[in-house]
């Protein structure tokens, strides 16, 4: 059964405001813009009819890259099959694990530190530019990719209470935001994406994002210090709402 967020989307695209939809569904307004920021905008950039590319497509762009970094002499065999895996999932342990076969734990050490690599970075900054010039990935697919990572929430994952830590099923949530799940004796966990390298790479570049990336960063950085009882930079977010939603509306 569609959760409400689901049926409000059907609502935002067919262009109900989203105050109206606030009052339809019994949330607040801010859930609604919430919504639209994390989920719907990004969703309605990005309909099926682009996101599915044919197999041919898919498997000449796969041939092609593994023939770009094949004739890197500089790199190792389970270098450039990092570099390949990486550029796909942009986690560095994900990654690891993938090309050398090993386990989360030796992953999570030996990954980052080969993405430190300069012959390694060098390597996959080239095929994301090749990606970027074939446009099979934007600078918004970036910059998403980016932000969902820098303010992901643990409660997108997982619920919370006096009997435990209940998952949500793998089909409602973004797997590749996700590096680990296990169960031990202490019950089970789940662990996302680096964030804080995640919000370094926003940082570094917040100059050349347009104004409602920029408006959107600061946003959630305002709403991050909020919840975790920080002094705001930010007092007054309407200005900043108007420049991410267009106004009121």
């Amino acid at each position: 059964m569609p959760d409400t967020r689901d049926l409000a989307y059907q609502d935002y695209l067919e262009g109900m405001k989203y105050k109206d939809i606030a009052k339809k569904y019994g949330v607040s307004l801010s859930a609604v813009k919430s919504w639209a920021a994390r989920y719907w905008k990004k969703e309605s950039c990005n309909p099926a009819t682009k996101k599915v590319a044919t197999k041919r497509k898919d498997q000449k762009v796969i041939r092609e890259e593994v023939e770009q970094v094949m004739g890197n002499g500089g790199l190792s065999d389970k270098q450039r099959l990092f570099c390949l895996h990486y550029i796909r999932c942009f986690n560095a342990t994900k990654a690891y694990q993938k090309a050398y076969d090993c386990g989360y734990e030796t992953a999570a050490v030996a990954g980052p530190r080969l993405l430190g690599n300069v012959g390694v970075r060098s390597e996959i900054e080239r095929l994301k530019q090749n990606r970027l010039n074939r446009e099979l990935l934007s600078e918004d697919d970036l910059f998403q990719k980016y932000m969902d990572i820098a303010f992901s929430d643990m409660t997108d994952y997982a619920s919370f209470g006096p009997g435990g830590v209940v998952l949500k099923d793998s089909g409602q949530v973004d797997g590749t935001l996700i590096t680990e799940v296990k169960e031990g004796k202490a019950g089970v966990s789940v662990k996302l994406a680096d964030r804080m390298q995640a919000l370094k790479w926003l940082t570094d570049r917040y100059t050349s994002f347009n104004p409602e990336q920029q408006a959107r960063i600061d946003k959630y950085k305002a709403e991050v210090q909020r919840m975790n009882g920080e002094p705001e930079e930010i007092e007054d977010l309407t200005e900043i709402d108007e420049v991410i939603y267009g106004g009121s509306d």
